[in-house]
């Protein structure tokens, strides 16, 4: 690999374009038509990652964060399809990145969600 191509395959990606990807990939604001034309289900394509909305909020808030590294973005899709919308299968010990330990973090005081149980086996 020249040097070159391993410095663009580390590079971030500017955190308005990564917004407008995800409201892409994730089908976000779509007028509930599919690619081809049909009418397809919205309801069930904005379910493709329930808090959507709840993590660009989070991103705006976080005044510092310019960027979105090649690991988040690489990880929130897996992300989004596997953990659960209570957050009990999250692992803050696992390999998530660390902004995406931040957003469970505020995304359970935003939600109301409990954090005792989960917070018994972190070490802050």
């Amino acid at each position: 690999m020249r040097d070159r191509d391993l410095c663009c395959y580390s590079i971030d990606l500017k955190l308005s374009q990564a917004v407008a990807y995800w409201k892409m990939l994730f089908d976000h604001h779509t007028g509930g038509t599919s690619v081809n034309g049909t009418a397809s289900n919205h309801k069930q394509q904005q379910q493709r990652f329930k808090y959507l909305d709840l993590w660009l909020k989070f991103l705006e808030e976080k005044a510092a964060q310019r960027s979105i590294t090649k690991d988040t973005w690489d990880l929130l899709l897996e992300f989004s399809t596997t953990i659960k919308d209570d957050f009990t299968n999250y692992d803050f010990d696992g390999a998530w990145p660390v902004l995406l330990d931040e957003f469970v973090e505020y995304a359970k005081k935003e939600t109301g969600i409990s954090t005792t149980e989960q917070n018994s086996n972190h070490i802050s």
